[in-house]
């Protein structure tokens, strides 16, 4: 079974640890917790991903922002040059897209433009394309462009 490690990262309270919860018991929860490790069903076989806040070795990092709160969104730019040094394998995801509240709106969302990196609007309450930025993780490191993941 493959193990690879991966960084969550954003300004606090944009929902990276729930994001882990919701994707390591199925819960929507924000507790901490210490097992940080998915296993994703795969075509090509199980497959760990170890989530921490800091990793020496890197191999993918999704940048988070909440879409009811700009400034995350403006942090946005501080994260991936942090964490652009350590790897190209990288996502950027706006959470809670699915409440009213939202103030980062869609057409203003281009700062994955400007680093050339894929985007998605996710909802770790909602579990809305929870699955995307995973996956496309995955393909960025194992340079297949025919993994899938069995949820």
């Amino acid at each position: 079974m493959d193990q690879y490690n991966f960084v969550v990262c954003g300004n606090e309270n944009v929902g990276k640890t729930t994001l882990i919860n919701r994707m390591t018991t199925g819960c929507f929860t924000n507790n901490y917790s210490e097992n940080n490790i998915i296993p994703l069903n795969t075509n090509k076989g199980v497959i760990n991903m170890n989530f921490a806040d800091r990793h020496n070795n890197v191999d993918g990092v999704i940048i988070m922002f909440s879409c009811t709160d700009i400034s995350s969104y403006n942090s946005v730019s501080r994260w991936f040059e942090m964490y652009s040094k350590l790897t190209n394998n990288i996502v950027l995801c706006g959470n809670k897209c699915d409440v009213t509240e939202r103030v980062v709106l869609p057409q203003n969302i281009i700062r994955h433009l400007q680093f050339d990196i894929k985007y998605f609007d996710i909802s770790a309450k909602s579990c809305y394309n929870l699955e995307r930025p995973f996956l496309t993780l995955l393909k960025g490191l194992l340079g297949d462009d025919t993994v899938l993941i069995d949820i």
